[in-house]
């Protein structure tokens, strides 16, 4: 009869573990894509800034005659 005391003990009430579990296990991986979306679209920016530095640079060397490209000469002055 000494044992019947601690046999009628209640089942202890873990359903708020089970549910911080379940958030945990379900946010983990949303977290995981919102950080991927956030990343995808920071790259992608740089990419199109990547670009627009590198049409920039293109545009300059158009421009700008390089010391390896002949220089037109000087047209005589008519005295």
């Amino acid at each position: 009869m000494l044992l019947l005391p601690l046999l009628q003990d209640a089942t202890p009430d873990t359903v708020r573990f089970m549910l911080l579990g379940y958030a945990f296990v379900i946010g983990l991986p949303l977290l995981y894509l919102l950080s991927w979306f956030v990343r995808r679209r920071s790259l992608e920016r740089d990419l199109e800034t990547i670009d627009a530095l590198t049409q920039a640079e293109k545009s300059r060397a158009r421009l700008t005659p390089t010391p390896d490209s002949p220089q037109p000469a000087d047209k005589p002055s008519r005295s």
